[in-house]
């Protein structure tokens, strides 16, 4: 734009600062749009660089005119639910690894840790569901030592007779 713009480009760069909504869709969408400096310029697509910046705690995107905004703030609710649902894999893996049945019903043993038992509290039923567990019972175990999101656990799993 240097070439163009020359002594303007200063001016340029505020007057793209302050651009109308409509101005900047058309430019979003391949068109050009007009600006008066001390003339008339004609301002392409490829001469400007559109971007969304958003918040912390927010991440943005935009396809033509259409946006998405997303909360990304992690409350206790959603870190349980990571917790829980990493459980869940990795369960799914031991099962795998012990060869058990895709229909065998298990129980399933962590060892005491506060922690853990409060972030899977409100998931029980999802996790048995998901794991086919009957039971999931706190105890000392030779099982594995497991990182769910940060949070280590000892656990084990046990084919129901």
């Amino acid at each position: 734009c240097g070439p163009i713009f020359g002594k303007n480009i200063k001016d340029l760069s505020e007057k793209l600062n302050s651009l109308s909504q409509e101005e900047i869709v058309k430019l979003s969408n391949g068109e050009e749009i007009t600006i008066n400096l001390d003339k008339e310029y004609t301002v392409t697509p490829e001469m400007v660089d559109i971007r969304i910046n958003s918040k912390d705690g927010f991440n943005a995107a935009n396809s033509g005119n259409n946006f998405i905004i997303l909360d990304t703030t992690l409350t206790d609710d959603l870190i349980n639910e990571g917790i829980a649902r990493e459980l869940i894999s990795k369960v799914q893996q031991m099962r795998k690894n012990k060869d058990f049945d895709i229909v065998d019903r298990i129980t399933l043993y962590y060892e005491k840790n506060d922690e853990f038992s409060n972030a899977i509290k409100d998931y029980i039923d999802m996790i048995k569901n998901e794991t086919l567990s009957t039971e999931i019972v706190e105890r000392n175990n030779d099982g594995e030592e497991l990182d769910l999101n940060g949070l280590t656990v000892k656990v084990d799993v046990a084919k129901n007779k």
